[in-house]
């Protein structure tokens, strides 16, 4: 999986309006393709045991006239994962708007599984979007339920 190379680097910037990145005397970023400068954000609260990890197929079936079926494979099955979260508080809700206004539905960025190494598959950066908006149901007096649906966009 192409995400499987990537490298992913935290660091902390004050106070710059430019940031540049330069070919060090050994050459380091000789392959460098793309990068993704953003903010990193970790869910306050883990989604709920229902969450649900698919995949969508890039295959177009066509019936014949005479009922015969053909299949075109467009592209590889792109995977999909659709969090519930039942428990947010207006904090994290704010934190999450922010998010769903940043990116929408046309911005990808990088979604760290973060599963263990005796999972299959094993941890991965996964370059994705969010299929729907982000809503938000109140079930309690500033407390509110969530539904995250991201697809994976292959590389």
């Amino acid at each position: 999986h192409p995400m499987d190379d990537w490298s992913v680097f935290d660091i902390t910037i004050t106070d710059k309006r430019y940031i540049y990145i330069y070919n060090g005397t050994n050459g380091d970023y000789d392959y460098l393709t793309e990068m993704i400068i953003g903010s990193k954000y970790t869910f306050d609260v883990n989604p709920e045991l229902n969450s649900k990890i698919g995949e969508q197929f890039g295959t177009d079936i066509v019936t014949s006239y005479g009922g015969s079926e053909y299949a075109n494979k467009r592209h590889a099955p792109k995977t999909t994962w659709d969090f519930t979260f039942s428990h947010i508080l207006s904090t994290q809700k704010t934190a999450l708007e922010a998010l769903n206004a940043n990116v929408q539905d046309w911005k990808k960025f990088i979604y760290y599984d973060d599963s263990d190494s005796t999972t299959t598959p094993p941890s991965t950066y996964h370059y994705v979007r969010l299929v729907n908006p982000i809503e938000f149901t109140e079930v309690a007096p500033n407390v509110f339920s969530a539904n995250v649906s991201l697809r994976e966009q292959l590389v």
